[in-house]
């Protein structure tokens, strides 16, 4: 009941959150009043419709970035909403977002195939990132809502939906200018069960800013990597070793930057370091916030989550390529 009580208690918070700006928009200034959410299904192959959500002055500028916010294994529009609450800042720091929604496995659970430790249980091979850049091309050309600017597409995704987005990022880079992710990580062993050895997780892509968030009580994407073999033929590498991964493909120097944040909800005081990594090619900077005691679900700050929207929406392909 406490679970859900802390459910409640959020979703009337977010709403309440929500209610501001859309008010002072409304006393403060006079434009005319436009559909902002808009149900899209592109696909007949199981995906269900995604939500995009516009800003309110939306017919006022020709191009707005696209935030892309990306749902864990068994978890749905909703709740990624609840967990992030990142459409509060549509119309603060401008720009749409789109959350999708993975198909249903045979067992009821929502999923996306992020590589092969997550999350495609049952090997269906279904191609997800295929399924999002056209779901993104659908957006980029329909009248009602094709002011994306296709150069400012950024994703952030938890859980499965992290793994996904770094996937995302290496098969269609042009579809992508940063990623941010929470409680995700990179695969450790391919798709024969051999572990990785190679350093570059893109090696075909350019220099793609990282904003990686990751908790050290996390259980379920444990914050030190987990090999299931011989159990299972897969496993995850480590957060911190996932980052430099990241640095090498940007070509980061290994130093970086730290910074001490009350990021948690929850746990008080400065419980996360955030290290910055600046000095990249192409200034495509990499950080890794690590929560102390932070867990597979933690309810970020608000404040925090606009620190990392900033972070994405200072970046455009033409900037990084």
């Amino acid at each position: 009941m406490k679970a859900w009580a802390t459910i409640v208690a959020f979703l009337l918070i977010a709403l309440n959150a929500y209610a501001g700006p859309s008010d002072y928009y409304s006393k403060h200034h006079r434009f005319k009043a436009i559909k902002t959410t808009h149900y899209i299904k592109i696909s007949k192959d199981g995906h269900p419709k995604a939500l995009l959500e516009l800003p309110r002055r939306y017919k006022e500028r020709e191009k707005w970035p696209l935030v892309v916010n990306i749902h864990g294994y068994t978890g749905n529009i909703f709740l990624q909403y609840i967990l992030t609450r990142l459409s509060i800042y549509k119309d603060i720091l401008g720009f749409m977002i789109l959350t999708p929604q993975g198909r249903t496995d045979r067992d009821g659970n929502t999923f996306w195939n992020g590589g092969n430790f997550c999350c495609d249980f049952y090997e269906t091979g279904v191609d997800d990132t295929l399924y999002m850049k056209n779901l993104i091309d659908y957006i980029a050309s329909h009248p009602d809502f094709n002011r994306v600017d296709t150069r400012r597409i950024y994703y952030f995704g938890h859980s499965n939906g992290g793994f996904f987005a770094y996937k995302m990022a290496c098969t269609y880079p042009n579809y992508v200018t940063a990623v941010g992710t929470l409680g995700a990580s990179l695969d450790l062993r391919d798709e024969n069960g051999e572990i990785i050895v190679e350093q570059d997780p893109c090696p075909q892509a350019s220099a793609i800013p990282i904003f990686h968030i990751h908790g050290t009580k996390d259980k379920s994407i444990p914050y030190a990597g987990k090999d299931y073999m011989p159990e299972y033929d897969f496993g995850h590498i480590g957060a911190r070793q996932a980052v430099e991964r990241w640095l090498y493909h940007n070509r980061c120097d290994m130093q970086g930057d730290q910074k001490r944040t009350n990021a948690s909800l929850f746990i008080w005081g400065k419980e996360t370091r955030v290290e910055t990594f600046s000095n990249c090619e192409n200034q495509a900077t990499v950080k890794l916030a690590t929560v102390r005691r932070g867990r597979h679900i933690e309810l970020l700050r608000y404040r925090f989550y606009k620190k990392m929207l900033k972070f994405f929406l200072k970046y455009q392909k033409s900037s990084i390529e």
